[in-house]
């Protein structure tokens, strides 16, 4: 008998705590608790960022082995028109050559061992890895709202009635109120149950399509969120009162993480002018800790900044050297909910629920890492697994029958 189908929803910026603070008011979610698997959280990897950890999640590796820093990067080895990758600008991302020296990811193992694949809304799915791509794959592109959810869970039945073994589907309506309302608002629960809503319409429908029984499903996020509005004591300082613009080659990101390319000559002056912000770690590229699994990575710049909790770094107001650039306006001066503190902060955390017939039932474990998911997604497909950064030990305990002869390549950490 082959192996059952795999569904994997990511739902970006869906924090640990989102579902149980509301348990009762959660109708899919009380279905996955019950019939299923979940972990106490999901630690994603440093930076606790977007695309980052949408590529950990497709290969299984850490940032300095993938070289996905952020949701910005600059590649100065390359033409103009091919140097950006930008998270608002589709054709940036298109570009094959970030791909260079990055793992292959879990959908083209899948195709190259015989499996169909259809994704939609994931990030990259679109752009072609050693020449292949998905049998059908759509990439990330805008769709806010529940109802973009709604419709991406109806089409990923209709995928799994026509055959498809791996089914990759993505919404962002939950990390879109998180930042804008904040974690602990009104609206973050209305979301929140909002997308419970669309998620139990799916599971109704694979029962009354008789799908439940050969269909596993996976609901994990990318990281968590952090209230960091007005009235939650965030200090908010602007790195234009450290440095100008005649600094800097260019500067990535801001609120939490900054990459940063210092103008030539200016290295070791930037670096003394940045160590006097109130609030943040400085370090040159060199310096960031091991631990942290970022500084090898070859789009990391020459600075990294990132914020201690309780604090939001305002980008340069610099249309030309600040990417991407957000002008202070006396209206939006502070953002309701933030991501990219350390990893092992609570608030940075994200989901993992499964359920399906190869999952134990009612079964709660402890967190684990967005390393791990990699191999779950492999042993569910019977695929064989490249190498990863994962360890089979943290998810061996999560399948109705554990396989013995299935191990991680890598050893744990």
């Amino acid at each position: 008998m082959g192996a059952n189908k795999l569904v994997i929803i990511l739902l970006d910026g869906f924090r640990w705590d989102y579902w149980t603070r509301d348990e009762p008011a959660m109708k899919a979610f009380e279905i996955i608790k019950s019939t299923g698997v979940c972990a106490r959280g999901l630690e994603p990897v440093f930076p606790v960022l977007s695309y980052p950890n949408w590529v950990t999640i497709g290969t299984g590796v850490y940032v300095d082995k993938h070289g996905f820093i952020g949701n910005y990067m600059v590649d100065p080895s390359k033409e103009k028109h091919e140097r950006l990758f930008h998270l608002r600008q589709k054709d940036t991302q298109q570009l094959a050559h970030w791909w260079e020296g990055s793992p292959e990811p879990i959908w083209t193992t899948a195709t190259k061992q015989g499996k169909r694949v259809f994704t939609r809304l994931w990030s990259r799915a679109d752009v072609p890895f050693d020449g292949i791509l998905p049998e059908e794959a759509m990439g990330y592109e805008d769709a806010p709202g529940v109802d973009a959810i709604e419709n991406t869970l109806g089409i990923g039945i209709e995928k799994l009635l026509e055959g498809f073994d791996l089914v990759m589907l993505y919404g962002e309506h939950i990390d879109n109120v998180g930042h804008a309302h904040g974690p602990d608002s009104v609206e973050i629960k209305t979301a929140v149950r909002e997308v419970d809503a669309a998620l139990h319409k799916f599971f109704r429908q694979l029962e009354e399509l008789n799908l439940s029984e050969t269909v596993n499903v996976i609901v994990v996020s990318d990281h968590g969120m952090t209230g960091t509005g007005k009235d939650t004591g965030t200090t908010y300082v602007s790195l234009g009162d450290y440095i100008t613009e005649d600094d800097v080659d260019v500067v990535l990101e801001s609120g939490t993480n900054l990459s940063i390319t210092p103008s030539p000559g200016k290295l070791e002056e930037v670096y003394a002018k940045l160590q006097q912000i109130e609030g943040a770690f400085v370090w040159k590229r060199d310096e960031i800790p091991d631990e942290l699994n970022f500084k090898s990575s070859r789009y990391a710049l020459e600075i990294y900044v990132l914020a201690k909790p309780g604090y939001f770094i305002r980008g340069l107001q610099s249309q030309k050297k600040q990417i991407p650039f957000r002008e202070l306006h006396p209206d939006h001066m502070y953002c309701e909910g933030v991501h990219g503190y350390t990893p092992e902060l609570p608030d940075q955390k994200g989901i993992f629920v499964a359920c399906g017939p190869d999952f134990k039932q009612n079964c709660i474990v402890p967190e684990i890492r967005m390393v791990d998911l990699y191999q779950v997604f492999a042993k569910v497909m019977g695929i064989t697994p490249l190498a990863h950064d994962g360890c089979w030990d943290n998810v061996s305990g999560i399948f109705a029958t554990n396989n013995n002869n299935y191990s991680s390549p890598t050893e744990c950490v």
